[in-house]
């Protein structure tokens, strides 16, 4: 009994079963942050690398150009 009065829910083990849920809702959170963190790398990697081919096939038109 808590000290308000109120009896916490109890899962089956005797665990408090907000605390499970809590640990539930970290978990997916960090699940979640980890998956965008993942998806931001791979934009950002992919318009990076764009970018770079386009400066490279820039230098080779220029190149080409002057000759």
């Amino acid at each position: 009994m808590r000290r308000d009065g109120t009896i916490p829910a109890v899962g089956a083990a005797g665990k408090p079963r907000l605390a499970g849920q809590e640990r539930l809702v970290r978990r997916l959170e960090a699940e979640a942050k980890r998956q965008l963190a993942r998806e931001l790398h791979d934009t950002v990697a992919q318009v990076l690398t764009r970018m770079v081919v386009e400066m490279e096939n820039f230098k080779l038109d220029l190149g080409g150009q002057e000759q």
